[in-house]
């Protein structure tokens, strides 16, 4: 009797040391990926800060702009309105399938994602600064322009 309670306590003993080994690996894991998750949480944030200032800024001042600085009619009104909602529309039906195909078939030694995230910077900016261009048109000339540059606007905007 008194040598398997010897060996039980010896065997509570090991299973103990190994139970806190495992645990302390364990800790140092959750530790490391808890970083690794908070800096990811930071970082996404932090990236998204220069697309979400220029949305916003088209936002609230395109309506501004187009009423109160070009003065175009209400009747032109409607149809750009109409254009933004079929914009918004279109671009909700068709990015995510259609830009994921192209995103995954995207083969560069930069990776699939960054060249498409440097040219929707650059065309981006290129189409904000556009977008807020007097090009002296009115009427139909001036609701196909905008129409164009709103579409690829919000096009590249939402594919960054």
């Amino acid at each position: 009797m008194e040598g398997s309670e010897r060996n039980s306590e010896r065997n509570s003993v090991r299973s103990s040391e190994r139970s806190s080994e495992r645990n302390s690996v364990r800790s140092s894991v959750r530790s490391s990926v808890r970083s690794s998750e908070r800096r990811n949480i930071y970082t996404f944030g932090v990236g998204t800060v220069g697309r979400d200032m220029v949305y916003a800024m088209v936002s609230m001042y395109l309506i501004f702009y187009l009423t109160d600085i070009l003065q175009v009619s209400s009747s032109v009104l409607w149809w750009l309105n109409g254009i933004i909602l079929a914009a918004r529309i279109f671009d909700a039906l068709n990015d995510p399938p259609i830009m994921g195909v192209i995103v995954d078939n995207t083969r560069t030694k930069y990776g699939k994602f960054k060249p498409w995230i440097a040219f929707g910077t650059v065309t981006s900016g290129i189409l904000t600064v556009l977008l807020f261009t007097d090009f002296g048109l009115e009427g139909p000339a001036f609701i196909a322009v905008f129409g164009l540059i709103y579409l690829l606007w919000g096009h590249r905007l939402h594919n960054q």
